[in-house]
């Protein structure tokens, strides 16, 4: 469940050539705020339903803020890079490792990271967040153009 999201994370962060500091620091709070969401049980590691998006939208957010200024293409190219590759790797770093003190202290034969599965918090993550910044750069400007906000008339 770990080995193929982090084999597509170097693959992008290597073809993309994403910057190291913007990759660190997405990767950063989308740990700050996985690690606090998730619970460790005797399964494993467990976020409850509506708070599984937060990662994933800190994520597509780092994604739009990190490539405001680019255009067309470059946007969703290097933007989706960086939302997907933030979303898995902080939920990795907050879901999981944060939680290996946890995890060892529950006991088991087993220690699984990143659910074991391929469809895992870890990868969905990293998918999740790259369909949301990918549906909010075409979104933003529709939503602009239909409540009339891209030409604002400021005289009275």
């Amino acid at each position: 469940g770990v080995l193929i999201p982090l084999g597509i994370v170097i693959l992008l962060m290597v073809t993309r050539r994403l910057e190291l500091n913007k990759a660190l620091l997405s990767v950063g709070m989308v740990t700050l705020v996985a690690f606090p969401l998730t619970q460790v049980t005797e399964g494993g590691v467990f976020i409850q339903f509506p708070f599984w998006l937060l990662p994933a939208g800190v994520a597509a957010a780092c994604g739009l803020i990190f490539t405001r200024g680019s255009e067309g293409e470059s946007v969703l190219i290097r933007g989706g890079s960086i939302a997907y590759s933030s979303g898995c790797l902080g939920m990795l770093v907050g879901g999981d490792l944060l939680h290996l003190p946890e995890l060892l202290a529950v006991g088991g034969s087993n220690l699984v990271l990143g659910a074991g599965g391929i469809l895992d918090f870890v990868f969905l993550t990293g998918v999740i967040a790259l369909s949301m910044m990918w549906a909010l750069h075409s979104g933003i400007p529709l939503i602009k153009g239909r409540i009339g906000l891209s030409g604002i008339d400021h005289t009275i």
